[in-house]
């Protein structure tokens, strides 16, 4: 099966309507989520979100007035439309290559940062095959590195944007967790294709009563042309 997900380029809406200005929520506790982004070629990524409710990040939070939040030491962007732009985490931040780990510092008040800190973990890192031109429809292809575990989640998307629309299709792991397989494919055509391996824990501070999660991702990502 394969799932479709389009948008058309004219309403493609990157930043919530429903932003919150965390100078507005008083002593609201706030949800945290992270990520630290490694692919395949070094590059490092940082990511953070807070919103109100658990798991209710397309309604994010922006930090203002005392709020801030940083990693190792430095100011995260918020919303900024680069490549480095994710919809789920509006805060981001490129690191070094060489970086070993992301310290985020969440100011909720003067008086109180909250911290948590990922480390990397290269036994998760993936690669696409090199010689990888093309993708056929049920034909499996197994990536390099480690098999999935059972706690890991994995994503495998043709992504296509042109003026038009941003489409994304989705295949799956493979019973055996070393590969993945798209059972039908979309039109002729140049495609990204994106291979994620995500793991997951819980935040270790907390805004009071408020969980957090944070999460390691190792990705791949190649051009690609269905003939």
């Amino acid at each position: 099966m394969m799932m479709l997900y389009v948008l058309a380029a004219s309403g493609l809406c990157l930043t919530s309507c429903e932003q919150e200005d965390s100078k507005d929520l008083g002593d609201a506790p706030l949800f945290q989520r992270y990520m630290l982004a490694v692919g395949n070629n070094g590059e490092t990524i940082a990511y953070a979100a807070f919103s109100r409710e658990r798991n209710d990040f397309l309604k994010p939070v922006k930090m203002t007035g005392d709020q801030k939040i940083s990693v190792n030491g430095k100011a995260m962007n918020y919303n900024r439309l680069d490549n480095y732009h994710s919809v789920a985490y509006l805060y981001s931040l490129k690191l070094d290559n060489n970086a070993n780990e992301a310290e985020f510092e969440f100011v909720r008040f003067k008086d109180n940062t909250i911290k948590n800190k990922l480390v990397k973990d290269n036994s998760l890192a993936l690669a696409l095959p090199e010689d990888l031109k093309t993708i056929e429809a049920g034909k499996v292809v197994n990536w390099k590195g480690a098999a999935k575990a059972d706690e890991e989640t994995m994503e495998f998307i043709l992504e296509k944007t042109d003026k038009r629309q941003f489409a994304q299709y989705f295949g799956e792991v493979t019973e055996d967790g070393k590969g993945f397989v798209f059972q039908n494919l979309p039109e002729k055509g140049k495609y990204k294709l994106i291979i994620r391996r995500y793991k997951s824990a819980p935040t270790t501070q907390n805004d009071r009563t408020a969980d957090g999660e944070m999460t390691l991702c190792y990705f791949d990502i190649r051009s690609i042309e269905i003939k």
